[in-house]
């Protein structure tokens, strides 16, 4: 087995060294690793040590944009499981191990999900979160709530299968691709924390909340278009703790719905509100698809389970 890291990159050498320096030390059990980075930049990468190691290949790409670079990356890979790393975050010790590991008890799987630290904006100790993955799973992605992928492996064959990065996406790729991969594939996780991830304001691409917000009601939409997709959430919210995540998709649809109407495309406007309503069907009950279906900036925060300071 190969796994192939892809790091895509624009002017950030020292952080990108160490995140190359960190995928260099993993020595997965089976696997073999090689490091694909993507350099964005327009111009050559200044000489490092790194670069020395023959598990290495540089491909150099003009303002690709992340989604291109990393499907350019992906698409030069040898590997058979693919690992998307930002070049300013880090795996930890044992992290492709524990993954791997995972790997070889459930072929099946088409995606690997680990555990993660997040370093938050100038806190020094990083918060360590485990992201639920279960039944609700799809659902919670349409709603916005993502998983790095940092902390992921990727067979190849389903992520060319699904078509890769959506290249009109340069905020949300991530999720977007996400939303794809577990319609239709086998998702396990582990409890392993596997990677490290800089989250804050000296991270840029998480600071445009504005862009973000945006991107966000784009992978909704395009979602809300997937094949099968309402029987899919029907089934993602069978869960007894998903009331809160059905009223966001709920208010969602109905906010879908208006929008259309405002553009005079009464089909989708129909549409849409008909999804709502087949997904509200069974929440009324509930207190909590109530609390869902309200505003939005009152909810309660529904990122992941946080399993302790590290």
């Amino acid at each position: 087995m190969i796994i192939s890291c892809i790091i895509p990159t624009y002017k950030r050498e020292d952080l990108l060294r160490e995140a190359v320096l960190s995928v260099l030390r993993q020595e997965p059990c089976g696997a073999e690793v090689e490091v694909v980075v993507v350099n964005d930049a327009g111009e050559p990468l200044s000489k490092a040590d790194w670069q020395r190691d023959d598990r290495v290949r540089v491909y150099d790409t003009r303002h690709t944009e992340r989604s291109v670079a990393r499907n350019t990356g992906a698409a030069l890979s040898k590997g058979d499981y693919l690992h998307f790393l930002d070049d300013d975050d880090v795996l930890l010790e044992d992290g492709y191990d524990a993954l791997v590991t995972a790997v070889f008890r459930e072929p099946e799987a088409d995606l690997v999900v680990g555990a993660y630290e997040a370093l938050m904006g100038d806190i020094e100790k990083p918060i360590r979160i485990k992201p639920i993955v279960d039944n609700r799973l799809f659902a919670r992605l349409v709603v916005g709530i993502g998983i790095p992928l940092g902390c992921c492996l990727v067979k190849r064959d389903t992520f060319f299968r699904v078509g890769g990065f959506d290249a009109t996406f340069d905020v949300m790729e991530d999720l977007e691709l996400l939303q794809r991969i577990v319609l239709e594939g086998c998702v396990i996780s582990v409890d392993s924390v596997v990677a490290r991830f800089r989250m804050g304001q000296h991270a840029f691409s998480t600071t445009d909340w504005k862009a973000s917000s945006d991107a966000c009601r784009k992978q909704r939409e395009k979602a809300f278009g997937l094949p099968g997709v309402v029987r899919a959430l029907r089934r993602s919210l069978r869960h007894p703790e998903a009331a809160y995540i059905r009223g966001r998709l709920v208010r969602f649809c109905f906010g879908s719905a208006a929008r259309h109407l405002q553009r005079g495309l009464a089909s989708t406007a129909c549409q849409r509100l008909s999804m709502g309503i087949v997904l509200a069907a069974s929440g009324f009950a509930n207190a909590d698809f109530w609390r869902g279906l309200g505003c939005f900036h009152k909810a309660r925060s529904d990122l992941g389970e946080i399993i302790e300071r590290a």
